[in-house]
């Protein structure tokens, strides 16, 4: 009986730890996730104003060659 006991509170007391040490890892995964989404919002903006940066880029080198070639 009292073996039986000892072995119930053994599986308790893994069961808690487990269940404490799940909960700490829940809480990091939360916080990188948030800073990943951070990061994720900071790079979709990026990449907007490249592609503009881009499209000007290229429309000004256009306009550019249109230019030259009246010139000729």
């Amino acid at each position: 009986m009292q073996r039986k006991w000892k072995v119930e509170s053994e599986i308790e007391n893994w069961i808690q730890k487990y269940d404490e040490e799940m909960m700490d890892k829940q809480e990091e995964y939360e916080e990188i996730d948030k800073v990943y989404q951070e990061e994720k919002k900071q790079l979709a903006e990026l990449e907007s104003r490249f592609k503009k940066l881009e499209v000007s880029e290229r429309f000004t080198m256009f306009v550019v060659d249109e230019h030259n070639s009246t010139m000729l």
